[in-house]
């Protein structure tokens, strides 16, 4: 993949690499392989998410820290903005965001600002979400897409 490739993840992308029992794990990993060298942007939207599952799970409590020092080490962690935030509230209710939860709004929103074409999500619910440009987002959910 190249490295000037700008690339957002979502709750399901994380979770999957996170947890070797999830059925997308593996596919996780491969991803991971590929885009290492890539920017990968999440927002702390997601971040927010994904700690909150966390924090449901046996023993997650104890994990935080270390899942958050991951997120750090590894991604740009893009900060609420309210400007997102507001778009996102705004957008919900059109017919390509109805499927998708508030948090993969900002998902969309995020990339609508930055520009950014690309997502890793095991959620087929953004293959119909078009950008602002009135492209539909590419979303990757296996190592073969980024070969």
């Amino acid at each position: 993949m190249k490295e000037d490739i700008v690339i957002v993840v979502d709750k399901t992308y994380i979770l999957a690499l996170l947890t070797k029992k999830d059925k997308f794990h593996n596919e996780a990993c491969e991803i991971r392989d590929i885009i290492e060298n890539s920017k990968i942007v999440i927002p702390s939207t997601v971040v927010l998410d994904v700690m909150n599952t966390i924090t449901e799970l046996p023993k997650g409590k104890k994990l935080i820290k270390t899942i958050y020092k991951y997120f750090k080490d590894n991604f740009d962690v893009h900060h609420r903005e309210q400007e997102i935030i507001n778009k996102s509230v705004e957008n919900i209710m059109k017919p390509y965001y109805k499927k998708l939860s508030f948090t993969d709004c900002t998902v969309i929103e995020t990339m609508n600002k930055n520009k950014i074409n690309y997502l890793v999500s095991f959620n087929s619910n953004f293959d119909n979400v078009e950008n602002k440009d009135g492209k539909r987002i590419k979303r990757i959910y296996n190592g073969d897409m980024l070969k």
